[in-house]
């Protein structure tokens, strides 16, 4: 690998930020030449400034329902699935914590864990715990949603506070 020539930087205008904040599918450029690269492609820069994008990933095509199972069935299947995943997961005794974020999956994944202790479903002498980071007025934040879930369960919860300015933000990690 080669250093490149000369760090490009872009001022941080409202048409640049933006732009940074669409999705990857976007097809718009804010310069001649500079734009999102595709989903599935890399990026690689020659030593004689020639840029070579490459497909290398293609998502594969969704399951048919080749069982010809009615939907209710696999729905079951899923949930069964589902449970036993939980409960393999949380089986012994040791403290556990899960990251909520809000969204589906982290809520679905709590909620559940802790039906599956309020049932004693599961060997806990630790009550099951949750954490979400707050970014600090992002527009697309789910923290309400997780606060929501962790009022609904009235389990323990721990809020982290992240902005530009924190203490945890380290020059390394950003």
């Amino acid at each position: 690998f080669r250093k490149l020539p000369q760090t490009h930087r872009l001022p941080a205008s409202n048409e640049v930020i933006k732009f940074l904040s669409k999705r990857p599918d976007n097809s718009s450029k804010i310069n001649k030449g500079l734009g999102p690269i595709p989903a599935g492609h890399s990026i690689r820069f020659k030593a004689n400034n020639t840029i070579i994008i490459k497909h290398w990933w293609q998502p594969e095509k969704p399951p048919i329902n080749e069982s010809n199972k009615p939907y209710a069935e696999l729905i079951e299947e899923f949930r069964f699935l589902f449970w036993d995943a939980l409960r393999l997961r949380t089986h012994d005794a040791s403290a556990k914590c899960t990251a909520l974020s809000g969204g589906l999956d982290s809520s679905s994944v709590f909620c559940s864990i802790q039906r599956l202790n309020s049932n004693q479903e599961i060997e806990s002498s630790c009550k099951h715990k949750a954490f979400s980071l707050d970014y600090s007025n992002t527009p697309n934040s789910e923290l309400n949603f997780a606060l929501d879930v962790i009022k609904a369960t009235n389990s323990e919860h721990r809020l982290v506070h992240l902005s530009p300015e924190s203490p945890l933000i380290t020059t390394e990690l950003v």
